[in-house]
């Protein structure tokens, strides 16, 4: 089954490798982000978990992903979205190590 197109569908590279919070998509005053797709590959060994306002008080979105050395993550897309940030507010990838992360995400804002 072909997705339908989505007006506004945006699509962000995940090229994350710090330990701790790390930015993936900026914040838009008055709109959400919701992720619709997205994928997450880890060079070794790290926990990994999405959330929202890392620079503020930090939202998990998502519960954490544990990930063995190059072993990762596809979450197909979804059209009413896997999750979604908080009103203007970043998403963020918090790592539990300084390990390279990579992947990509399709997202709209809402």
């Amino acid at each position: 089954m072909v997705p339908k197109a989505l007006p506004g569908r945006l699509f962000a590279k995940i090229a994350a490798a710090s330990s701790g919070a790390n930015n993936l998509v900026v914040a838009l005053a008055g709109k959400k982000v919701r992720v619709l797709a997205y994928v997450v590959i880890a060079n070794a060994a790290v926990n990994a978990k999405f959330q929202s306002d890392a620079a503020g008080t930090p939202v998990d979105l998502t519960g954490l992903h544990y990930f063995a050395q190059n072993s990762g993550v596809c979450c197909n897309f979804n059209e009413v979205g896997w999750f979604e940030t908080g009103i203007g507010k970043t998403l963020d990838l918090n790592l539990s190590g300084a390990v390279a992360v990579g992947g990509e995400l399709v997202y709209i804002y809402v």
